[in-house]
């Protein structure tokens, strides 16, 4: 098996307990055939590759075998739904190899997770599906490559705009829900297909309820105002405003009920009842099986809507939002489908669903006028749901999708034509240009860093500069090719575009022109580095992930501040133009390192700075 290291700082840890040094950077390497791999359990893990021409593991003679990577965690709703979903796959044949990623927590989890994630992943393997927020699907290093996600609201581009691209990288998407297949529908390109999630059998109890003194009205998860604990407690006041038999509990964690983390608001209604702790499934199930006697849900807006589901299958009476994820179960005959009156702008984008209020209202009326009758149905709903929605059901579904697909029709090309030398590219870059014959005197020598599809080097051949093309020595072929194609001169010198100022190279100015889009927060700081060793002037043109031109398969295509946080010890000139899609970063005379290690947690991984001395 090959590896290759695109960081420089990891580490290769093997079961029996060898310690690789630190492979070199950018280069393959062999791994000894006495290593096997745990790809998912080292340092900096997003930053691996495995080589294709390897024999991957697909469908074999005990099964299909597909990598599955995904947090694992009580504290998740991913995490939860993915542990659920990935033993029900296990107990119905397919071959799941199990890796964590964005973060992991064994407490509470079942035995069978923490083995699963204790053993080494072996492989590598053709397929690998990736349940996660779009910014981990990356990290799968499977030729075929399956992103599964979800979203709340209509419109999940209005604050993560780099969705619209990561969900683009991979060669299927996987939604939950009929809602989200709309909303992702709107800007991916790949094959979207409806795979629910699987609600944990241990949940399973499908009981009738009993009468007791108290009738208790029940909500959990974490509370936050999407999920309308507030309006909840207010349906409940308004609805009961003197009954003493009545109470409402609301279960929540990390101090959420509507606001922030560690605020509960005051709370009049000594009949109201906030839990705010964390509790194993164990207790969760045993306060929906034996203390609430009708679970409310009146969320504003779902991917899945897993707790509702949860408290339908013990057999708890529902009353939940006819909204999003939740519609796929909006059955009258079994549940109280509360109607949406109206939608509301979201902090998430786009719009949220605002549930009929009075019809809770009349509803939490309804079952507590009318217990018997509405234990009968909660019971029945929960029959009706494990047979159709339960783990086995939902796990037969996922294996069919995946054994039809084909992954040697792969999909993952370049999402967006290139810009090409002869596509009118450059007037999308005028201000740059402009801003390099203002920075450097005509006729000085230039380094194109990196070079590129050659739009830039062009430009500057125009310019009257002479120009030094610094290109990656595995593209060297293909970028003087297309080069003398248009009638260039290719003058072009081979190395690594973070070592460039190891070259021997001198010129008045290194420009790029896109090229970075393609390299990681590391390598980034590491070229910007080597850039300003060998020139006094350096300019650079960074794509934007609102940017709709060119990028590589594997651009890091992010928001505007994950760059000025990449480079912020490096004094800058930052101009913004086409609209904003874009940025240019100027740095034409100093730097201000502090001589230290800095650092921040970015897509769940602790990304240190490069300790670099001026």
């Amino acid at each position: 098996m090959r590896v290759r290291n695109i960081t420089g700082v990891i580490q290769l840890d093997s079961p029996s307990g060898v310690v690789l040094p630190p492979t070199p950077l950018g280069e393959w390497v062999d791994l000894p055939p006495e290593v096997a791999l745990r790809l998912w359990r080292l340092r900096k893990v997003e930053v691996l590759d495995i080589n294709d021409s390897e024999k991957l593991l697909w469908r074999e003679e005990d099964g299909t075998h597909i990598m599955w990577m995904s947090p694992f965690s009580l504290a998740d709703g991913y995490a939860t739904a993915a542990e659920a979903l990935v033993l029900a796959l296990l107990e119905n044949g397919l071959r799941v190899h199990v890796a964590s990623c964005w973060f992991a927590s064994t407490y509470g989890l079942q035995a069978k997770t923490v083995n699963l994630l204790q053993e080494p992943l072996g492989g590598p393997y053709k397929v690998g599906v990736c349940m996660a927020t779009p910014g981990e699907f990356a990290k799968l290093p499977t030729p075929y490559k399956i992103g599964f996600t979800m979203y709340e609201s209509n419109d999940p581009l209005h604050n993560l705009p780099e969705w619209r691209h990561e969900c683009n990288a991979v060669d299927e998407l996987f939604v939950p829900s009929k809602y989200c297949r709309e909303v992702f529908g709107r800007f991916v390109r790949r094959k979207i297909t409806v795979v629910p999630l699987a609600v944990s059998p241990y949940y399973y109890l499908a009981q009738k309820k009993r009468p007791k003194a108290k009738f208790v009205f029940g909500i959990h998860g974490t509370l936050t105002g999407r999920k309308s604990p507030l309006e909840a407690i207010d349906a409940f006041t308004k609805a009961f405003p003197t009954q003493d038999d009545v109470e409402l509990q609301v279960k929540t964690r990390l101090g959420i009920v509507g606001y922030g983390q560690n605020y509960i608001p005051p709370i009049r209604d000594k009949r109201v009842k906030v839990i705010n702790e964390d509790w194993l499934p164990s207790r969760v199930r045993g306060w929906l099986s034996e203390q609430v006697d009708v679970y409310i849900f009146p969320t504003k807006g779902e991917g899945f809507g897993m707790p509702p589901r949860e408290a339908i299958v013990t057999g708890c009476p529902t009353i939940f939002t006819n909204c999003t994820g939740l519609q796929d179960i909006a059955n009258e005959q079994y549940y109280w489908p509360i109607p949406v009156k109206k939608t509301e702008p979201s902090p998430l984008g786009g719009n949220w669903c605002i549930p009929d209020w009075d019809y809770l209202i009349e509803a939490m009326r309804w079952t507590y006028q009318n217990r018997e009758k509405a234990y009968e149905k909660g019971y029945q709903g929960a029959r009706w749901y494990i047979d159709n929605f339960g783990a086995d059901a939902i796990a037969q579904h996922f294996i069919g999708v995946i054994n039809g697909i084909d992954p040697d029709a792969k999909q993952n090309e370049v999402v967006h034509p290139a810009e090409t030398i002869d596509n009118g590219a450059e007037r999308f870059h005028t201000v740059f240009y402009e801003a390099i014959r203002e920075r450097v005197g005509a006729g000085s020598t230039v380094i194109d860093v990196g070079v590129g599809e050659g739009v830039l080097y062009a430009r500057l051949c125009q310019m009257g500069y002479n120009v030094i093309g610094v290109v990656e020595p595995t593209k060297m072929e293909a970028v003087r090719s297309n080069l003398e194609k248009h009638h260039l001169t290719a003058n072009l010198v081979p190395g690594k575009l973070w070592e460039i100022d190891k070259l021997g190279l001198r010129a008045e100015a290194c420009i790029s022109q896109g090229v970075l889009a393609d390299y990681s927060w590391h390598e980034v700081r590491r070229i910007i580095w080597a850039m300003l060793q060998t020139a006094p002037v350096v300019l650079c043109s960074i794509p934007t992930v609102n940017y709709p031109g060119s990028f590589s398969a594997k651009a890091f295509l992010r928001r505007r501040e994950y760059w000025e946080d990449a480079l912020s010890e490096f004094k800058k000139e930052v101009r913004y133009y086409g609209d904003g899609h874009r940025y240019l970063l100027i740095r034409p005379e100093s730097i201000g390192f502090q001589g230290e290690y800095h650092g921040r947690i970015m897509d769940g991984t602790w990304r240190p700075t490069i300790k670099m001395q001026a």
